[in-house]
């Protein structure tokens, strides 16, 4: 029997026959083959090919293969199946990742990076489900830990990483405690830094103290002694050249991420700052995006705005949802604020916000242009004043009014067609409740005509605002008119909601015609035909829950809007419309200064710096050359001092395990490994393996070339970027002291009146937390009196150089004594 060449190339060399050497066609050869061929033909086949599924476009392993009766060397097909639908996002394809792994694990065929991105895709599938478990999730979770507590899955740190994440984001505290103290007794293999940052999270959110989390935090800088960590990571590690990017390979910042939650969820604000201050001075440019995230939702909004600048100074782009939080946050707190200037500061302040992150490189997705548009349009809006029929025949002062509304609007609508978006429906709906607010029914039909020219119809909301409108017009008959046209467009669609009778008591209330909602109540069947008013509710309607409590809401409703309006009428003004016309037309330079940027940012040039903050949101800035000459003796003294120090701290440092293993809930650390005597060397590990125990790559001989970047993506030394940080820190640490002071003083009386305090921060979940607009601006209220009060009275070089000192007295402890041992009573005794 004989073979011709391309048979017996098939058969060595399936995958690429064309790679066989031509003499391998000899008659001997053809021999050797031919026997090898028999034997082959006379073992089990399985199939080559993985089957397609007809009812949809799944791939399915060869049953031989998922029984997991052979691991013959075809396997590479279903393996690489599995591999393609760890890297899918469809769900279908995540239900295939769970439905394989184990017989891919049984027949040893997985690595220890397949277990962390099966883990990664349990992760994105509890984020899916809005952070919740379902049923078939909660199974696939159980099945994945028993499979790595079995071994029957090769270990790896980010998997374990990712566990404890979906344990703490689901909320499932105990399973994700119980699932710590097996993984954190394991090797090196199971846990790392990273790991140990998710489980300080973890431990926190769980209600741990902040001294246990503390314990933690030095056990795993204990544990991983490597790449001197300890000293890194602490507040008064020193950067030996500021001018150029730091490489320390195997920093863990996310470990000093998950120290720096826990102390922010704990109120330790100061550690805190202290945290991402060494995480800013050690990679400026590399800072991780959570670290900026977690204060954006924990701290008041003058802090959150200086740590929004912080994080797009850096380079570093924020992403889409932090930009979202703060611009609400300013808007929630310019709705509950009545007083003009605090609203123009919150208008140049969302200005400056949106130039900041344009300027890190921020994209921001087609449908959020139009929304942050028209959050601008409806900020400048609030500025104009409430006329009255008074003001309606002031000429002067109708001539100031138009011309400020058309600047407002002449410079925001432009802003649409600069960043390619296309308004929306709602930017038209704010025009029309402007104009109600206002009693300008000319910016109404404006709106109307601007939203039919592009295209688009009105809503359920553009009917209530043309109500509202209507209402303060002063006629009856327009009232009428635009409930008829709200009530059409409803039954046509999904009939009144109680947010239409909202409208429509604050239109009557407006207008003064209480009986148009009585009679439309009556004819609803929410009251009784015969009622003369409203106290009186049908009584064969009572049982029904529908129908009581929208008529309760409306009565509420109706009480309230006639308490407000009357309270708005003998209220007296503060400003005049003219002054507050004056203050409002503050706004119109920062417009232009962002259109400008816009186009000279479409044409390709890209202005970095800008001076248009507004004070309000900062910290009056101190003598800049006290802070320089401060900042260089600080780094000059503690760089020869931790010189001299490191190696005698750092390496002789290791106490036992017990010293730390009181402090552990549940005994967390109980039966833990010691810390690594001799750890792999980086030049010995793997990219996989450096991957996993370090948050930071290795450098490759690209990154640490002779001549690095000095500067960062927006143009700043990076020398510079530090020096700046370190001044915004110093502030930050200043107004978080006077907050905090406030904070308790309120916890105190509110326990000693015997009621419940109630905290502006939040405590648990820092990724819904939910900032009350009243508290906000009772905090920028007494955020501005410390702006006036710091500049009444300016301290001196002297008193400035030792609040610094005192505020990071940590950092700079050798400062106090000769032997570095300073006590609190000491700093207290020497502000």
């Amino acid at each position: 029997m004989t073979l011709g060449f391309r048979r017996i190339a098939n058969f060595v060399c399936p995958e690429a026959p064309f790679l066989l050497p031509s003499r391998v066609a000899s008659p001997s050869t053809k021999r050797l083959f031919s026997k090898c061929r028999r034997q082959h033909q006379s073992q089990p086949q399985i199939r080559k090919e993985a089957v397609r599924s007809r009812s949809r476009d799944v791939w399915r392993a060869p049953k031989a293969l998922v029984d997991g009766r052979s691991t013959i060397r075809l396997r590479s097909i279903p393996l690489e199946n599995f591999r393609a639908a760890l890297n899918s996002a469809r769900i279908e394809d995540v239900e295939l990742v769970m439905k394989l792994y184990p017989s891919l694990a049984k027949a040893q065929l997985l690595k220890p990076y397949d277990t962390a991105e099966i883990a990664r895709t349990l992760h994105y599938r509890m984020r899916t489900n809005r952070r919740r478990l379902n049923e078939s999730l909660k199974s696939d979770i159980i099945m994945f830990v028993s499979d790595l507590k079995g071994r029957r899955l090769p270990p790896h740190p980010l998997a374990s990483l990712h566990l404890l994440s979906v344990f703490k984001e689901s909320k499932q505290y105990d399973n994700g405690i119980e699932f710590w103290s097996w993984v954190s007794s394991q090797d090196d293999n199971y846990v790392n830094m990273a790991t140990y940052g998710a489980g300080i999270e973890l431990l926190a959110a769980y209600g741990g103290s902040l001294e246990e989390c503390e314990a933690l935090f030095t056990y795993a800088l204990k544990r991983f002694a490597m790449n001197f960590n300890e000293y890194h990571l602490s507040h008064g590690a020193i950067v030996t050249d500021p001018e150029k990017p730091t490489i320390l390979p195997g920093t863990s910042m996310s470990l000093l991420q998950g120290i720096m939650t826990a102390r922010l969820a704990h109120g330790d604000s100061r550690n805190a700052y202290m945290a991402l201050d060494t995480a800013l001075r050690l990679h400026p440019t590399q800072t991780p995006v959570r670290m900026f995230e977690c204060f954006l939702y924990e701290r008041p909004l003058y802090e959150a705005f200086q740590i929004f600048q912080i994080f797009c100074r850096s380079g570093v782009a924020p992403s889409q949802m932090a930009f979202n939080v703060l611009l609400s946050s300013m808007q929630d707190t310019q709705q509950v604020e009545t007083n003009t200037p605090s609203n123009s500061v919150m208008v140049r302040g969302m200005i400056a916000a949106y130039r900041y992150y344009l300027q890190s490189g921020g994209q921001i997705a087609t449908g959020f242009q139009s929304s942050h548009i028209a959050t601008l349009m409806h900020g400048c809006l609030r500025l104009l004043p409430r006329l009255s029929e008074i003001d309606l025949d002031d000429e002067l002062l109708m001539s100031s009014f138009e011309t400020t509304l058309e600047d407002f609007l002449g410079r925001t609508l432009p802003l649409y067609g600069s960043l390619n978006a296309s308004p929306q429906t709602s930017a038209f709906n704010i025009m029309i409740t402007a104009a109600a607010r206002l009693r300008y029914h000319r910016l109404a039909d404006f709106a109307m005509a601007a939203m039919s020219a592009a295209g688009l119809k009105p809503d359920r909301v553009t009917y209530r605002c043309l109500l509202s409108a209507a209402a303060n017009s002063g006629h009856a008959s327009e009232v009428e008119k635009a409930w008829q046209n709200l009530k059409q467009y409803q039954q046509s669609n999904e009939g009144l909601e109680i947010h239409d009778w909202i409208a429509l008591v604050r239109a009557v209330v407006a207008s003064d015609n209480v009986e148009l909602l009585l009679a439309e109540m009556q004819n609803a069947g929410i009251v009784s035909a015969q009622s003369q008013e409203l106290p009186t509710l049908s009584e064969d309607l009572i049982g029904k829950a529908k129908t009581s409590y929208m008529y309760f809401k409306i009565t509420d409703m109706l009480k309230f809007e006639q308490q407000r309006n009357h309270a708005r009428q003998v209220t007296p003004r503060d400003q005049s419309n003219m002054q507050i016309l004056e203050m409002a037309k503050e706004v119109v330079p920062s417009l232009d200064g962002l259109q400008r940027y816009i186009e000279d940012r479409a044409k390709g040039s890209d202005p970095q710096d800008t001076k248009d903050t507004p004070s309000e949101l900062t910290w009056p800035v101190s003598n800049k050359e006290w802070q320089r000459k401060l900042y260089i003796d600080l780094n000059s003294s503690a760089t020869t001092m931790n010189a001299s120090s490191m190696s005698k701290d750092v390496q002789t440092s290791s106490p036992e395990l017990s010293d730390y293993a009181e402090l552990q809930p549940g005994k967390l650390i109980e039966n833990a490994p010691a810390p690594s005597q001799n750890p792999i060397p980086a030049q010995n590990m793997s990219l996989n393996e450096q991957s996993a125990s370090t948050d930071l790559p290795f450098p490759s001989s690209e990154s640490s070339s002779e001549h690095p970047p000095t500067t960062n993506t927006t143009g700043i030394p990076l020398d510079e970027l530090r020096f700046r940080n370190w001044k915004t820190i110093n502030n930050l640490l200043v107004q978080a002291e006077l907050f905090d002071k406030r904070q308790n003083a309120a916890i105190e009386k509110a326990l000693t009146e015997g009621r419940t305090p109630e905290l502006g921060k939040f405590k648990k979940q820092l990724s819904t937390y939910p900032k009350k607009p009243s508290f906000m601006v009772q905090e920028m209220k007494a955020h501005v009196d410390d702006i006036a009060e710091a500049k009444r009275a300016p301290l001196t070089e002297e008193e400035w150089r030792a609040t610094i000192l005192r505020l990071r007295r940590d950092e700079y402890s050798w400062d106090s004594t000769s032997d570095g041992e300073g006590t609190d009573e000491e700093d207290d005794e020497n502000p």
